[in-house]
């Protein structure tokens, strides 16, 4: 009963912490009707949470109805900060932010890397940076493309990763700088963004799909993110939307991974154009360009493949990220025509199509998202 007890408190703790950072709550009455705990148990959990640097007090909001106006609260300055470390075929990325979600900084470096040591070599690099005179790191968040499992904290055998294979990261990152460490895969990391601090929030049920070299996604159901026992996230790029398809790197055919990755997109708007521009900008002048036919073409295949997924989730909503979010808007609002079209139950309720909130910065927040997330159930406390 004892540990049940202890149990609860954390969790209690770490729920008024996620209320007040995701702005969700102001005030111990907020929080006393959100959580439908008793003012007096608000109080104390609040009072135990300022004298440990967690919250601060703010000036009285205004309050329209009668009664004494309430105090309002904030996360205090003192509270653990967060990193978040993101890494991907050609790029690693670091942000330091607070529990807010707010950056203090943020560095990224570009390159293809030969080999573990390398890549472990910028890691270090992009942490050391981070690090360097701040003293109230609570954790360390890291997103990855996969297949990770994300238990163990691995990054097992990329696709396209220059044969970079069985990478500890988890391990590596708690030996040298002595702080939890917390994994996921960066399309899983994303989605908890977004469902924390962006558009995802008040939502129950999340689909995040990640438009980069791979097709990734990130799931949110009842309110968490999905995760199986064996630690591995889920993946829909390599599903078949045409069975006599070309021959995919998995072994399948017709997979939507080879109609959707950024780098084959990428080319043929510039075999199209003439043009040697990058993604972002081909999709800012997709009608000068003439690139309407290409990009309905990709709205077309990628609705044929989530509504496989919609059928089977039935999500709220569904967030498109990485370099999707760069796509115009015409065709988000197709692709939400086509998904909503095309499913089968449930024609009464739409579900929406969004751009992730973060933009190109939602996977790396993400990453600082899986640390913040562990502080928000109570285990940091």
């Amino acid at each position: 009963m004892n540990a049940d007890r202890e149990d609860m408190k954390k969790k209690n703790r770490g729920t008024v912490l996620r209320l007040v950072a995701t702005e969700d709550c102001s005030s111990r009455i907020e929080l006393s009707k959100k959580m439908n705990l008793t003012k007096t148990a608000i109080s104390k959990i609040v009072a135990e949470l300022i004298e440990r640097g967690f919250l601060t007090e703010t000036k009285k909001h205004e309050n329209t109805e009668l009664g004494r106006n309430p105090i309002g609260l904030d996360i205090a300055q003192t509270a653990p900060v967060f990193i978040g470390i993101l890494i991907m075929r050609d790029y690693c990325e670091a942000v330091l932010c607070d529990m807010k979600l707010d950056i203090i900084k943020s560095e990224k470096i570009s390159k293809n890397w030969s080999d573990q040591e390398e890549l472990m070599e910028t890691v270090y690099s992009l942490m050391d940076q981070m690090i360097l005179g701040v003293d109230n790191v609570g954790g360390i968040g890291v997103a990855s493309i996969g297949p990770l499992d994300s238990i163990e904290g691995v990054i097992e055998n990329p696709p396209f990763f220059n044969g970079i294979h069985d990478v500890p990261i988890k391990k590596m990152l708690e030996m040298r700088y002595n702080l939890p460490v917390f994994c996921d895969n960066d399309n899983q990391s994303s989605a908890l963004a977004e469902q924390l601090y962006g558009c995802g929030k008040g939502y129950n049920d999340i689909l995040l799909v990640g438009l980069e070299n791979g097709v990734g996604c990130g799931i949110i159901v009842g309110n968490s993110k999905y995760q199986s026992s064996s630690g591995y996230t889920p993946e829909i790029g390599h599903m078949s939307i045409d069975y006599q398809g070309e021959k995919c790197v998995c072994g399948s055919r017709g997979c939507l991974e080879l109609y959707l990755n950024s780098r084959d997109v990428l080319k043929r708007m510039r075999e199209i154009t003439g043009k040697f521009y990058d993604y972002r900008t081909f999709c800012d002048m997709y009608e000068e360009l003439g690139l309407d036919s290409l990009f309905e073409e990709l709205a077309e295949k990628l609705a044929a493949g989530l509504v496989s997924v919609v059928n089977i989730l039935n999500p709220e909503l569904i967030v498109i990220g990485h370099s999707g979010v760069w796509w115009p808007e015409k065709y988000l609002e197709l692709l939400e025509q086509r998904v909503n079209e095309r499913k089968f139950s449930n024609h009464q309720t739409k579900i929406l199509v969004k751009k992730a909130s973060f933009l190109d910065k939602t996977a790396v927040l993400g990453g600082a998202c899986n640390a913040i997330e562990q502080l928000f159930q109570g285990e940091l406390l």
